[in-house]
């Protein structure tokens, strides 16, 4: 509806639209810019159906959560000048009671969203702990609850720490990470590539498949440009010196835990890995 409406207005009014790119900057450029970081926005979907499987909430009261009071207002140049439209339109609605639900509402839009990502990295740290690739204590897991403690600690303490650093660091870390993430989608893609051409190693996975081989492929070329636009000094979205530096001692963070974890690991075969795994969720020891 709001895509619609700003068309309609676009088309029927006399509007002055903002340039699209900076001066002296091309098209492509600008759009290759914004596209560098796309990877960063896909981190934490995933949170969604584990941190429902934790929780145990039912799936009818997300209906009663996302019913949401809107305000249409036609007196649209009372607000104008208001930093917060929506709110003030509500305030004058509802009474000075909407003010407090909006900030009570954009507070938990942030913290939940802070919140997930704080998951989905503990979750991270758990399976790589799983599969012996960090230390012990991040395979661990509370009795109570079933959540890998230990990791969930360490990242919190990371990134409460990351505000502290100031704006301009926390955009540096948000340019690394879209690398970071890359890397995995394309082990992904190279993976799903193998499935789809060998088939899976039990009865009850995936046959061989044209189509996903196709789709892994897909990924893997998808994945490489990424790679390319953001690590090739060249191009318009590769990273600037305090995003590539950042990259580095993460990369050597996670070397130096792989490296106390090698004796472990080289050892582990993926057979036995998934093993251990299946037998901790039959006892209710792996993470939801």
């Amino acid at each position: 509806m709001l895509g619609v409406s700003a068309v309609y207005a676009f088309l029927t009014n006399d509007i002055e639209l903002p340039a699209a790119v900076p001066p002296g900057q091309s098209l492509l450029t600008s759009v290759f810019v914004i596209l560098a970081i796309a990877p960063w926005a896909f981190i934490g979907f995933d949170t969604v159906p584990r941190m429902a499987g934790e929780v145990g909430f039912a799936p009818r009261k997300v209906v009663g959560l996302m019913v949401t009071t809107i305000t249409v207002s036609f007196r649209v140049a009372d607000y104008r000048g208001s930093a917060l439209p929506p709110a003030e339109s509500l305030t004058d609605l509802l009474g000075p009671i909407a003010m407090v639900l909006v900030v009570v509402a954009v507070s938990a839009g942030v913290l939940t969203g802070l919140n997930g990502f704080i998951a989905a990295s503990s979750r991270v740290l758990y399976t790589m702990g799983e599969a012996k690739m960090t230390p012990r204590a991040f395979r661990s897991l509370s009795r109570a609850s079933g959540t890998p403690v230990f990791s969930i600690l360490v990242i919190a303490t990371l990134c409460s720490s990351t505000p502290w650093f100031g704006r301009a660091a926390l955009s540096w870390l948000a340019d690394m990470t879209s690398t970071g993430i890359t890397i995995p989608y394309f082990f992904a893609s190279i993976f799903e590539i193998s499935l789809a051409s060998v088939g899976p190693r039990s009865a009850e996975a995936m046959a061989p498949s044209a189509g996903l081989k196709v789709l892994g492929m897909a990924g893997t070329l998808i994945a490489v440009l990424f790679l390319s636009l953001l690590l090739v000094p060249s191009s318009p979205g590769a990273l600037g010196t305090e995003s590539l530096f950042a990259l580095i001692v993460w990369a050597v963070l996670g070397g130096a835990l792989l490296g106390l974890s090698w004796p472990r690991f080289k050892t582990t075969g993926i057979d036995a890995l998934h093993q251990e795994y299946t037998e901790a969720e039959q006892q209710g020891q792996a993470p939801m």
